[in-house]
């Protein structure tokens, strides 16, 4: 028999490995031959232990109600043994996932060399990763956009949680006594350099808003879009002020751990102002020669409410960065902005699908009842929205004819997200770019957003990026279809 551990870590892997969308569709049996466990009793208390445990969410479809959530004292006969079902994993669920993986690995290098079992130095530890950090202001000259050797050094911050993770498992009373404080210490010790080289980026990225902004009011002055383009102007310091003062305001805000594990959510925030920046020189290079404008002035004003609600919804995460006055007034401005777009997503909506709009109302519907069950079910409903929108406009069957699934789909059983969103988007460079990156910071708030679902602000937030990267990919594929 499986030890529990063992069983609930196979589960997880056999639901990340086959994720490309958030979930994976499977079968009692399936799941039980996967993990290779074929006591079905055992698997489904395994699944249950780890939906108590908020590690994995569980679905079916079922007509016609759509859609249906397991729950705590479901009928488990029906839901494991009736037709397929599927399992989505959480945040928690990773987490809990990584822990069991260096428990693992440490059991293994016990067994592989018993008189390894020793204490790893920490001082070393701590010096290798703050010399690391150390070189990322290499990386920090002229207008930074970002670059792999960035990406590398943030990576080190896993070593070190690794280390004290598997110390955890094999030496508790270390842990207890001493360790868990100086793993505290040098993870202190490598946000510094992290924040510092963020805070320059942000620091460029203003100036460069500064110019394209000082550029635009010049541009328009004398373009017959005027008006359509003068929003973009006033767009950007408001953007500017969410975005790029993060690296600034959140040390004084949140504890290391908590901003450690949020580093990828800033990072996102910068590289999302990195890709709205290009699409505003792009459509400032083309305000001379209108037939020229690829990107329309109501299209780039959506992808900076996008990148505006980014910045907003790290800032609402507990324990959360309150505004100003002006912070207030601009927030008050930009809600009612997404509801428009919401009110033109409908519209799009409409013209693909009437069910599609029923599930984007009644995800709103479920968000005003204001408690935390319903703000999870509203945001679930939206991104099943988003991820219907993916299906549909670049179907399994087409992607698979294109060149990008000869380029990087051969080894899996579908496309990916960031596969259809290039597809999508076809051959629109800077277009795609922004896409690209503007799904993988969905990505990452995901996580966040359901571990936090009984703050309807913040669901509320993603909500609204989800809408607008959904309207962004409508607009941008019929546009390439005319």
């Amino acid at each position: 028999m499986l030890s529990s551990q063992r069983l609930e870590l196979r589960i997880l892997r056999y639901v990340r490995e086959g994720t490309s969308d958030g979930w994976r569709a499977t079968t009692l049996p399936e799941l039980a031959n996967a993990v290779k466990c074929q006591d079905w009793s055992e698997v489904i208390d395994a699944l249950k232990r780890l939906h108590h445990e908020d590690s994995i969410r569980m679905r079916k479809w079922i007509e016609p109600r759509g859609f249906v959530y397991y729950a705590a004292g479901d009928n488990g006969t029906d839901f494991f043994h009736r037709t397929d079902f599927q399992i989505g994993i959480t945040f928690q669920g990773r987490t809990y996932m990584e822990a069991l993986e260096a428990q693992e690995k440490l059991e293994k290098a016990l067994t592989d060399n018993p008189g390894a079992a020793t204490v790893p130095d920490r001082e070393e530890l701590r010096e290798e990763l703050t010399q690391s950090l150390k070189n990322i202001s290499r990386v920090v000259s002229g207008p930074l956009l970002f670059t792999r050797q960035i990406a590398d050094t943030l990576a080190l911050v896993a070593p070190a949680r690794t280390v004290f993770q598997e110390i955890f498992a094999a030496h508790p009373a270390v842990v207890a006594a001493r360790g868990f404080r100086e793993w505290q210490d040098s993870f202190t010790l490598t946000m510094e350099p992290i924040l510092d080289a963020y805070r320059r980026i942000g620091e460029q990225l203003a100036k460069d808003m500064e110019r394209h902004n000082l550029l635009f009011r010049v541009a328009v002055t004398a373009s017959p879009m005027i008006e359509k383009f003068r929003t973009i102007v006033d767009q950007a310091r408001a953007i500017e002020t969410v975005n790029l003062t993060l690296p600034k305001v959140v040390p004084t805000a949140w504890p290391a751990d908590i901003l450690g594990a949020r580093l990828g959510l800033i990072e996102d925030a910068l590289k999302n102002v990195n890709e709205w920046q290009k699409l505003r020189e792009q459509s400032l290079q083309a305000l001379g020669d209108l037939p020229r404008i690829s990107i329309a002035p109501e299209t780039l004003d959506i992808a900076g409410q996008f990148v505006y609600d980014h910045g907003l919804f790290i800032r609402r995460l507990p324990p959360s960065i309150r505004p100003d006055d002006l912070g207030r007034k601009e927030e008050e401005e930009f809600r009612h902005r997404d509801e428009e777009v919401g009110a033109k997503l409908e519209a799009e909506l409409g013209r693909l699908d009437a069910n599609l709009v029923s599930l984007r109302r009644r995800a709103w519907e479920d968000l005003a009842k204001g408690d935390a069950a319903a703000a999870r079910l509203a945001a679930h409903g939206i991104r099943e929205v988003y991820g219907e929108i993916l299906r549909r406009l670049a179907p399994d069957e087409e992607v698979k004819k294109s060149p990008i699934w000869e380029r990087e789909g051969q080894s899996r059983d579908k496309p990916t997200r960031r596969m259809r969103v290039e597809f999508i988007m076809g051959s629109a460079a800077e277009e795609l770019d922004a896409l690209l990156q503007f799904d993988e910071s969905l990505q990452e708030t995901h996580k966040f957003a359901h571990t936090f679902a009984e703050n309807s602000e913040v669901v509320r937030v993603q909500m609204a990026q989800l809408e607008n990267c959904t309207y962004l990919l409508l607009v941008y594929a019929r546009a390439r279809k005319s």
